[in-house]
């Protein structure tokens, strides 16, 4: 076949499993399924709330399974989509699950939120006496009725209030809040896609906060005001990426006003706009306090009483309270600690992304909070769309056991949580996060990569006896919208034309030791160039994947490497199983398998760490990879052969390779050298079992 012909039949086969119609693929049917599934339990979760205490444990079920959902829809994304249809099925499908979710009885916040703004809207200050006073009483209406803490000053900064008092003037009606809050949810949906321009993060991520329960259930169905301090600050970070200094700072006042927690982002937001973003929100932040500065002492009063005389649902504080049996004592020591981390970044991290900044600080103020409320989780979550965390998405799921309280409630008269309740949704964060901490707290950023090497893209290619897919994958790197420096062929001794079909296409071959590990470290230690693509024999390459890896790697100096994402090139429900669990590996795990094409930057990681072994070499590699630096899941998904999973070993191949990959990992927890060690091992039992 001519060379030209080779290039159109990978061209073909790239396109091969995309170009089925949309609802043909099992990728597509499976996520219709899984969206139908949420739209109906979003419907059933209104239906067994008609008040706001109603049906805890069914609550729990369907909000657990929301998050089921919410996992399926952005990981099972069907095939072919482009961008501006991603952005409009994802929009299509936040409209309709939050639509489902009006019904729902709002929170007890919601009446007060409405009765506060109606007074403020008639000109009476709501800030001048709690709810029960003498003040209010020819106000004692329905509303009244139904708020919470009416012998407790208002909480809610001016800038809330006067949102409060501008719908209610529209219409005064916990409803009516609800669906404003959608459109300002929409809001911050639209800002995150913008936000993620800068890192070019595949759009279905934005799903994670979309179709998120917590942001589900707290907002549409809820409708907790919250919602309007994250457009806030999404806005920021925006504007911030946009170098428009002076609107961010407009907006970080804007989030201050409507909740006072913004204020801890005032030093990030000098650290990254400077004085200009300062001056201008603190202007902006004097404007809109001015009508209230004869309310300014209630206001700081009410504010400092919520923060400091109650408790629940504390991770820390909960704890320190039980030890010290003081509130003051575990107030003090809650807030000093946050005091220290918000230093630290400042001072550590000023240099940081906005989004990593605001991941620590939120992260840190509601693990550290003396109250949580599955709500205040919505503060951090639009970060997931940029940088999915494993620890905080499945915090969310966990979440479903916050509705227990309400069993609690009803047969004790206690608004608690047992021990064991409190473990069950802090349990996962806690668990997840100590994986993750362990890359943290390791990371290396040495100076020994090599430096000198020169600008450009080398592709390395581990091949024995692969006569039959070569061509293919070769092909594909001559489609590449930036052309690429060179191929090495790191070859085993091949007994096949595959040297020759290397050569033809004016690749460079070397020999090697028999071993995938082994092949690709002795490639990647020929290749002249600074970006290193490691792509199987059997894999064709996305032909922008080249122009998003070096996008990646300008915009993100700590970056080391990645993985770009992997499909079969024939589909089946089965195989779209296999391609979701990588795919979630790889994006929550940081952890890829070879055909998922790595990549690397050999300027931020040395070529003597590559590693020097048969068999895991991708996973070990990844794992390196983690402990030098940044590691990303680009979404740029090749083509992969589906010949090894062949029909009537399916079930056999899979639970080998988890057998396979659990061993490794389990060593690998102990000792590296462990694991190396046992990779010889492992490569007899893959082998010996007859797959290739």
């Amino acid at each position: 076949m001519c060379f030209g012909g080779r290039i159109a039949k990978a061209c073909n086969a790239m396109k091969s499993s995309n170009s089925d119609p949309l609802f043909r693929q099992p990728r597509s049917v499976v996520w219709i399924a899984c969206a139908l599934g949420a739209i109906g339990l979003c419907t059933l979760y209104a239906w067994v709330t008609p008040t706001f205490d109603a049906s805890p444990i069914a609550r729990v079920v369907i909000f657990a399974l929301l998050g089921a959902c919410m996992f399926a829809l952005v990981f099972v994304w069907p095939n072919g989509l482009k961008g501006r249809q991603e952005v409009l099925l994802i929009f299509a499908l936040s409209i309709l699950l939050r639509l489902c979710l009006i019904p729902t009885a709002p929170s007890d916040d919601v009446y007060r939120y409405v009765w506060e703004g109606e007074r403020f809207a008639t000109g009476i200050s709501p800030y001048q006496a709690t709810a029960d006073s003498p003040v209010f009483e020819a106000f004692r209406d329905e509303l009244w009725e139904k708020m919470n803490n009416k012998d407790k000053l208002t909480a809610y900064p001016p800038l809330a209030m006067m949102i409060f008092a501008l719908f209610s003037k529209i219409c005064a009606e916990p409803w009516f809040f609800k669906v404003g809050f959608i459109l300002v949810d929409l809001g911050v949906i639209a800002l995150i896609f913008k936000l993620q321009k800068k890192y070019h993060a595949p759009k279905r991520w934005v799903g994670l906060y979309a179709f998120n329960p917590v942001v589900l259930v707290s907002f549409a169905g809820e409708g907790h005001f919250d919602v309007l301090m994250v457009i806030a600050l999404v806005a920021t970070a925006v504007l911030l990426h946009e170098k428009r200094v002076i609107a961010a700072g407009i907006a970080l006042a804007c989030a201050v006003h409507i909740k006072v927690i913004a204020v801890l982002g005032i030093p990030f937001l000098l650290a990254r706009g400077g004085w200009k973003a300062i001056v201008s929100g603190g202007f902006a932040g004097l404007l809109l306090a001015l009508p209230f500065l004869n309310d300014l002492p209630t206001i700081l009063e009410g504010i400092i009483a919520f923060g400091s005389d109650r408790s629940f649902n504390g991770l820390v504080h909960d704890k320190l309270h039980d030890w010290f049996d003081r509130r003051e004592k575990a107030n003090q020591i809650v807030y000093a600690i946050l005091a220290l981390i918000l230093a630290g970044r400042f001072l550590l991290g000023r240099k940081a992304e906005w989004e990593i900044n605001w991941l620590w600080l939120c992260g840190a103020l509601l693990i550290l909070s003396p109250t949580f409320h599955f709500w205040y989780l919505t503060w951090l979550l639009p970060v997931m769309a940029i940088r999915p965390q494993l620890s905080w998405l499945s915090f969310s799921v966990s979440q479903a056991a916050y509705f227990l309280v309400w069993k609690r409630a009803n047969e004790t008269g206690l608004w608690d949580l047992s021990s064991a309740e409190s473990f069950y949704i802090w349990g996962p964060l806690i668990c997840c996060g100590i994986y993750e901490a362990r890359f943290w707290f390791k990371k290396k950023f040495p100076n020994d990569a090599e430096r000198a090497r020169e600008k450009g893209v080398s592709v390395v290619i581990p091949t024995l006896n692969a006569a039959g897919v070569l061509p293919d994958a070769l092909a594909s790197l001559h489609n590449s919208t930036i052309s690429i420096s060179e191929v090495v062929i790191a070859d085993a001794h091949s007994e096949d034309d595959t040297r020759n079909i290397a050569q033809a296409h004016h690749a460079r071959v070397i020999d090697s030791r028999r071993g995938r590990g082994f092949q690709i470290a002795t490639g990647v230690a020929a290749t002249r160039h600074e970006t290193v693509v490691i792509l199987h024999a059997d894999s064709l390459l996305p032909r922008t994947a080249i122009e998003q890896i070096e996008l990646a790697q300008t915009q993100n100096t700590k970056l080391v490497g990645g993985v770009l994402g992997q499909r079969f090139d024939r589909q089946t429900f089965f195989l779209t199983f296999i391609e979701t669990l990588n795919e979630m590996r790889a994006t929550l795990g940081g952890t890829g398998f070879g055909d998922q094409i790595h990549f690397i930057n050999l300027s931020r990681f040395p070529v003597g760490a590559m590693p020097q072994q048969a068999l895991m070499e991708d996973v070990e590699l990844s794992l390196r990879l983690m402990h030098r630096g940044h590691f990303a899941y680009l979404g740029q998904e090749g083509i992969v052969r589906a010949d090894k999973w062949k029909q009537g070993k399916l079930n056999a191949r899979f639970w080998l390779v988890i057998r396979i990959v659990a061993a490794y990992r389990l060593a690998r927890f102990w000792s590296e050298k462990k694991a190396v060690a046992l990779s010889d091992q492992l490569f007899r039992i893959y082998y010996g079992a007859g797959k290739n």
